[in-house]
């Protein structure tokens, strides 16, 4: 098999998703050591392996995320080091065989470095050393050191793995939105991390976790402006909700797929997930990720693949100008104040009352209504619907249509989208909406594909004459 590093200089590589996540799917809960579970639960453990490779990862990264020894004392488990690290390094190589790369994770210590905590930067030093000399010894063809945001520590790891192997290592800086690393006392800038690490003996810079797909795009768009080193982009499957007691992440495959195209697009060079990533997820990324063309990865030196050379990324329409969609745009666009209120759909089927409800608001001198989706989780007529009612009969009221997430997938979504705007409804309020256990049906599916943020990007495809996959709908 080609070595990681050179096969990083020529395409985009796809690393897997989320370890933790897929345990705690499988009933372990969060208060468990899950590094321990390669030990007693390897069947487990093997089986998250095989399912990322079935869905085409093409590295596989070890159950040692806080298999270091400082931190595996917090459970009695400090004399344990050796053999975790030992049987999780070797449950992923033997998945991994000839067809993936192992990637052996090494993660922050889990305590601050002296003088603000107790953990001095020898003892940091030394834990990422140990883990090291295991994992490389045992199959490993790389080292990850994932998550850290404090680059003292960081540091610490990476002069411990380099003397203790020669493999290459990414080093995977964790950032606040406003493009911030997370450090002890305050951040540092994506360029003050890209000027520092360049210097480091790394052989790739990564991103994870902390932020979801939007929010590592705008780093990575700023990283490969400031470093040669080849970035690593695994974001979280947007942000974690507590439903019932139990922790979900709501981001839909397709959203994660899209925006893992638009991270190589930009330069990233392995794309893979953090938490909330699954294997569904990875294979989509699979799937998005092989209509890339080489022109299209952003400054990053890459080498076109036939598979890659065959397709064309359309870049579609210009939009109309916002201002020019409709009145209410023109209003927003040129700084009136407007003034919005909302409508909510009758639960039956007579519109009669909200019909009159729009006409008196237009007589009182508002601009718009804005016509709610399914509000609280409660079955109402459907807000297009009243929409084009309002329009009939209330002709110079415009109307907002609420769009809400959570009841339809991405390909009900887009039918919807086009007969609204074959209907003439031009404004649009994208909505993530309450989950089914608010309303008065709680055990409705809650689709949740994408999220409203992902609706406006699918939105704005649509306004260039694009689909969600990026192709024209003519």
């Amino acid at each position: 098999m080609k070595s990681f590093i050179d096969t990083l200089r020529e395409r985009v590589i796809l690393f897997d998703g989320a370890m933790g996540t897929e345990i705690y799917n499988r009933g372990v809960f969060i208060n468990r050591c899950y590094d321990e579970l390669s030990l007693t639960n390897p069947d487990m453990v093997r089986e998250i392996h095989a399912s990322y490779l079935a869905a085409g990862a093409e590295v596989l990264t070890t159950n040692t995320f806080g298999a270091n020894r400082l931190r595996l004392s917090a459970f009695g488990l400090a004399d344990k080091t050796v053999e975790l690290n030992l049987a999780a390094v070797q449950l992923a190589r033997e998945v991994a065989g000839d067809r993936a790369w192992v990637a052996g994770s090494v993660g922050p210590v889990g305590g601050q470095l002296a003088p603000v905590g107790k953990v001095s930067p020898g003892e940091a030093f030394q834990a990422a050393r140990e883990q090291a000399c295991i994992l490389s010894e045992n199959g490993a063809d790389l080292i990850i050191l994932e998550t850290f945001g404090n680059l003292a520590e960081l540091w610490q790891a990476v002069r411990g793995v380099r003397s203790a192997t020669d493999l290459p290592i990414v080093a995977s800086v964790t950032f606040r939105t406003e493009g911030l690393t997370y450090a002890q006392v305050s951040g540092l800038s994506t360029a003050a991390v890209a000027k520092r690490l360049s210097t480091w003996p790394i052989q790739a810079l990564g991103v994870n976790c902390a932020l979801g797909p939007r929010g590592i795009l705008d780093v990575v768009e700023s990283l490969v402006q400031l470093t040669d080193l080849p970035i690593i982009a695994q974001p979280n499957a947007g942000y974690p909700q507590v439903v019932d007691g139990r922790t979900i992440f709501l981001t839909g495959s397709e959203y994660m797929a899209e925006y893992a195209r638009r991270l190589a697009q930009k330069g990233a060079l392995g794309v893979g997930g953090c938490c909330g990533t699954t294997p569904k997820m990875i294979k989509e990324m699979r799937v998005f990720l092989r209509s890339i063309s080489p022109a299209h990865r952003g400054p990053a030196p890459v080498v076109a693949s036939p598979e890659d050379a065959k397709t064309e990324q359309p870049t579609g329409e210009l939009p109309v100008p916002a201002a020019e969609r409709t009145e209410f745009a023109r209003r927003i666009a040129s700084g009136k104040f407007c003034v919005s209120v909302e409508l909510d759909p009758p639960r039956g089927i007579n519109p009669h009352r909200a019909v009159e409800g729009a006409a008196l608001l237009y007589r009182a001198g508002v601009d718009v209504v804005n016509i709610a989706d399914g509000p609280r989780a409660v079955a109402r007529m459907g807000p297009t619907a009243l929409s084009q009612l309002v329009r009939n009969r209330v002709p110079p009221m415009e109307t907002v249509v609420h769009y809400c997430c959570r009841d339809r997938n991405l390909l009900g979504m887009q039918m919807d989208l086009l007969g609204a705007h074959t209907l003439g409804l031009r404004n649009i309020l994208a909505v993530t909406g309450d989950p089914p256990k608010m309303g008065t049906y709680p055990n409705a599916t809650a689709v949740f594909d994408i999220d409203s943020i992902g609706l406006i990007s699918f939105i704005q495809l649509l306004n260039r004459g694009l689909d969600f996959s990026g192709q024209p709908i003519g």
